[in-house]
């Protein structure tokens, strides 16, 4: 995230009180980064403590469309859950050009099936639109997090 942000970044945090979410929030923060995130309203306090700019409740409002409205924003999109596909579908109207989209989560246990169909669903559309991406399985996370600070990795990186 250091290398990625700069103090006048931009990042967008979705996952309300998991703790990623939690983690980069404060992390984002501690970088002077401005940070957007959607939390749920029992939580809207805690995410301003944690130091979020803008907080957006997606119990009272329809949050993609709020994104959508923002246009082209944020350096950097962190989606904690993964539930919908939504947020990665409107990632190329809220991502600045060279914007990075970064998926921790994926909602509920996946069957193999299920797990096939996300893949699909992230590589078709990365295909058609032409743009680069690197898919890393995530099993030495040690080796992963040596390659990424080399900078060897440019662009768009997605990690299963």
């Amino acid at each position: 995230m250091k290398d990625t942000l700069r103090a006048e970044g931009k990042v967008f945090v979705n996952g309300g009180s998991v703790g990623t979410s939690i983690w980069a929030t404060q992390f984002a923060k501690a970088l002077g980064v401005e940070v957007t995130a959607i939390w749920s309203t029992k939580n809207i306090d805690l995410c301003r403590q944690l130091g979020a700019d803008e907080v957006i409740d997606y119990r009272a409002q329809d949050a993609m469309a709020e994104l959508k409205s923002k246009g082209k924003l944020f350096d950097l999109v962190i989606d904690n859950i993964g539930i919908s596909s939504e947020l990665y579908e409107i990632s190329s109207i809220i991502l600045k050009p060279g914007g990075t989209f970064v998926m921790v989560g994926v909602g509920e246990s996946l069957s193999l099936s299920g797990t096939f169909a996300m893949i699909g669903m992230h590589l078709y559309p990365s295909i058609r639109s032409g743009q680069q991406y690197h898919f890393v399985q995530m099993k030495n996370t040690t080796d992963i997090f040596g390659t990424l600070e080399t900078g060897w990795w440019r662009g768009r990186n997605i990690c299963f």
